[in-house]
């Protein structure tokens, strides 16, 4: 298992992973309003690869209007075995080192799974909106 930064030499992955993400696309509609070339945009953009060299998990850093905006993502077979933890780890470290100081997030107020994992990297409610939360993490003071 290992993190792969997507570039334009291995946009196919990143392909292959939005292809693979069924139900998911439901609450992670990301690029459902971008096309792909929106990554030339951002701080990183990571897929997380099993053994095998599939993708099972992806995150962004995206910044837009002095915001960073995190963005995570795990295919639906394989919820529940940690990869978002170590997915929100790696894009958390990363941040760090490029010197973020806060990290926003939107989410579903019914993706209790998703929020579950935010608190516990410690994000707190910015805003509490009709259909989804706003958190934001503050790194650095």
């Amino acid at each position: 298992m290992r993190f792969v930064n997507v570039s334009e030499k291995n946009i196919p992955l990143l392909k292959e992973f939005i292809e693979k993400m069924g139900e998911a696309s439901l609450s992670f509609r990301y690029f459902q309003t971008r096309s792909i070339e929106v990554i030339k945009n951002h701080l990183l953009t990571v897929l997380l690869l099993d053994s095998l060299e599939n993708p099972i998990a992806y995150g962004h850093l995206d910044p837009e209007n002095d915001v960073i905006w995190l963005g995570i993502c795990v295919l639906p077979e394989q919820m529940g075995k940690g990869y978002g933890n170590k997915m929100m780890e790696y894009l958390l470290k990363c941040a760090g080192e490029l010197n973020v100081d806060s990290i926003s997030l939107t989410v579903d107020n019914n993706n209790l799974s998703a929020i579950k994992l935010y608190e516990k990297f410690k994000f707190k409610i910015e805003a509490e909106l009709k259909d989804y939360f706003r958190y934001k993490l503050t790194l650095l003071n």
